[in-house]
């Protein structure tokens, strides 16, 4: 939002509109989008997690002899792949770290891998809410000193 203060004699009220268009370019329109960012990757991280957890149970209804799948070559390249042992899994549990186990255990570090999602964007809501409310206080802000 741009006023046309330029004929404004008042050098004070021109400072305090300054001073609130910068507060809201500078940091409040870029904190709104990285808070937006990071909740949009955790969704789509509790949607990997929820999508793994319905195949894993897939599997274990099915209980298949063995499994086609594509494998992460890295660089987005895939290879396909027939894994033969599919009572076993290997999780990324972050951090480069991978953990080997059951389909049953699995299902169990799922649970506490979403509940830790769920939790982290209940915190980015808050996050969120706190942030468009100095986006509106500002906006409030701005159209008092333009009544002014």
């Amino acid at each position: 939002m741009v006023f046309a203060y330029e004929n404004t004699s008042d050098k004070e009220f021109v400072q305090e509109v300054k001073k609130f268009e910068d507060f809201k370019r500078n940091e409040l329109d870029p904190e709104l989008i990285r808070l937006t960012e990071i909740k949009n990757k955790l969704i789509n991280d509790l949607e990997e997690w929820t999508k793994l957890e319905t195949d894993i149970k897939k599997n274990i209804k099915n209980q298949p002899k063995s499994l086609e799948v594509y494998a992460d070559l890295g660089e987005q390249v895939f290879s396909k792949a027939v894994v033969n042992d599919v009572n076993k899994i290997n999780l990324n549990i972050g951090m480069g770290f991978f953990v080997e186990c059951s389909l049953e255990e699995s299902l169990n570090i799922i649970e506490i891998r979403k509940s830790s999602l769920s939790d982290q964007m209940k915190k980015h809501d808050n996050k969120l809410l706190e942030t468009k409310d100095h986006l509106a206080k500002v906006s409030k802000a701005f159209l008092e000193l333009s009544q002014a």
